[in-house]
């Protein structure tokens, strides 16, 4: 018999202090610094966990929403998945289950926190977020490693795609578990945690 597994995540939308990114930079010799790519070099004002935050056609939408540029109205319902691979910020490598009764998650703005707090601000949520129990093991027991936060049920292109966290612990769902995300067991982040530029 299965059992219930407690997935926990964490997406953070935050730079580093101009500090943190000078000791980054620090720990490379002159010349590798000259042959860095652009998105190499941006990569090192980024958490060292990995990446995690908006899709980057989401980071476009709210820089249009705030400038009217259009304005934006979110999907009513949003949708919780889960994935095997590291997504891309290009809405990429998303590698949900299919079969084994696998199905994101609907959630609504009535489950989430309303968002609070500086540097950064944050949202958690406040309802326990179950899927449905598996009827067999989710991609051939591979561990789960990602949350992916969706605008359709079933979606897959960049546009479906919101946001992405890593879990904290990557698990396997096999037949008959039950994946779980307890109340505030993911927060979303966004903003400077250290207020430094």
């Amino acid at each position: 018999m299965g059992e219930i597994i407690q997935l926990s995540g964490r997406l953070q939308v935050t730079r580093t202090g101009k500090e943190m990114f000078r000791r980054r930079l620090r720990e490379f010799a002159p010349e590798e610094v000259d042959r860095m790519s652009v998105k190499e070099f941006e990569a090192l004002a980024w958490p060292p966990q990995g990446g995690a935050g908006l899709f980057d056609v989401f980071e476009q939408k709210v820089l249009d929403h705030i400038f009217t540029d259009p304005t934006w109205t979110p999907a009513a319902t949003l949708y919780l998945g889960l994935s095997s691979t590291t997504p891309t910020e290009a809405g990429g490598n998303i590698t949900e289950p299919s079969g084994g009764s696998y199905a994101r998650l609907a959630n609504a703005a009535a489950d989430w926190s309303a968002a609070s707090g500086t540097a950064p601000a944050t949202k958690v949520n406040t309802t326990t977020f179950n899927f449905v129990t598996a009827t067999a093991d989710w991609l051939a027991a591979a561990n789960l490693t990602y949350f992916v936060l969706c605008n359709s049920l079933a979606g897959t292109t960049t546009a479906d795609y919101i946001a992405f966290g890593a879990l904290a612990t990557a698990k396997p769902i096999l037949n008959g578990d039950t994946a779980s995300f307890a109340a505030s067991a993911i927060t979303m982040q966004m903003g400077d945690p250290g207020d430094t530029y």
